[in-house]
């Protein structure tokens, strides 16, 4: 996370003042953190020690390009909330690492 913070510093997204590559390709980031945050009942990103990063997460989300197409927050916390249901009813020791 310290790398992100010190690449965002500054900056309205990754390329500048718009949307570029990298925006996008960490782009999932910003919405998929909050839910797993939700589900896990634990704060992954502390926004007081990565400001800018948290800064550059609302602007991504909120930028018309990506938030039309983002899949609704609702189903993907109940698919979490699923799957932890589906994987803590397996037997223990069922993967073999």
């Amino acid at each position: 996370m310290e790398k992100i913070e010190e690449e965002i510093k500054g900056k309205e997204f990754f390329g500048g003042e718009s949307i570029g590559y990298l925006d996008i390709a960490l782009g999932w980031i910003p919405h998929w953190l909050p839910v797993w945050e939700e589900v896990g009942s634990m704060q992954i990103l502390d926004p007081l020690k990565f400001p800018a990063t948290a800064s550059w997460m609302k602007k991504l989300l909120n930028h018309p390009i990506i938030k039309d197409d983002l899949p609704p927050r609702q189903k993907m916390i109940l698919y979490f909330h699923e799957r932890i249901k589906f994987l803590s009813s397996l037997p223990r020791g069922w993967i073999k690492i």
